[in-house]
């Protein structure tokens, strides 16, 4: 895995939202670094962490204007009062550990609709007017929808485990000809080891109703989902789990999303059946 750090100046931009840089250092800054010079008053550049590029890129923006990097997602606030700017975290997987992984969590690489909630007993519904045409993709909290037909396909691989939430529809325009389901799984997982906060910055275990959304504590995107060595022994022949925690922005805890982790059988599956998915291995420790 290799971590790389995204930064954004605009010249003499709003130091609010933590990116924006005085004239003289926006200048300063892309003397030293002209690739990431994307135009006069623009300034945008990814290297990879903890390299020797981005450390002399620290020391030059703390230098030339007493800022320093936010190395943390939370809690969120104006960079004006902690003299810090905003950096983006992501992570890259080579092939290799995500063939070698014995469970990955599975993120839909395309859309399905813009817009969907749960009822109180945790039944999908889309409240959009929109849902584009694919045979599997994610909803506005990265939940995983797929067509009555690629449902049929899954049932015939015979995955443990594996379960379906047929979706409602809130607007008489959205009807499908067909159902929509939400892929499920019957066998939630004990807490995991990754910290976890809402936008304040408290940190939970496990999620309570009426907090301003659930992430997990990183800030690289997508973060490996981390548990004890110890269960990789339990979910011996199951493949597919879900998260006993539930995710991302709204205040009821069903509105959010746990994530969904498969088996490598049910990956290599998938990739058989060239279904659009990102996989990010799980790791045991």
């Amino acid at each position: 895995m290799k971590q790389f750090i995204k930064i954004r100046f605009s010249k003499d931009g709003d130091l609010t939202y933590g990116s924006g840089l005085p004239g003289a250092a926006f200048e300063a800054l892309a003397k030293h670094f002209p690739q990431g010079l994307v135009r006069p008053t623009r300034f945008e550049i990814e290297l990879e962490n903890e390299s020797e590029d981005l450390s002399r890129l620290y020391s030059l923006v703390e230098s030339e204007a007493g800022l320093k990097p936010r190395l943390h997602r939370f809690p969120k606030g104006e960079f004006i009062e902690t003299k810090e700017f905003s950096v983006w975290g992501r992570s890259e997987y080579t092939t290799k550990e995500i063939k070698e992984a014995d469970y990955c969590e599975m993120i839909a690489s395309k859309t399905f609709t813009d817009s969907n909630k749960y009822l109180p007993d945790g039944t999908p519904i889309f409240t959009s007017r929109t849902m584009y045409k694919q045979k599997l993709g994610s909803g506005n909290q990265l939940e995983l929808f797929c067509i009555d037909e690629l449902k049929t396909k899954f049932q015939s691989g015979g995955f443990s485990g594996l379960q379906f939430r047929e979706v409602m529809f809130e607007r008489k325009s959205t009807i499908h000809p067909d159902p929509i389901w939400q892929l499920w799984a019957e066998k939630p997982l004990p807490p995991m080891l990754n910290r976890k906060a809402d936008l304040t910055g408290a940190f939970f275990d496990i999620d309570p109703d009426g907090i301003e959304g659930f992430y997990i504590d990183d800030l690289f995107i997508f973060p490996s989902i981390r548990y004890p060595k110890a269960l990789l022994t339990e979910l011996q022949g199951i493949d597919v789990v879900r998260t006993c925690e539930h995710f991302l922005h709204r205040r009821a805890r069903l509105g959010r999303t746990p994530r969904i982790i498969v088996s490598r059988r049910f990956r290599e599956w998938c990739m058989k059946e060239k279904l659009r998915i990102t996989w990010i291995p799980v790791t045991f420790v």
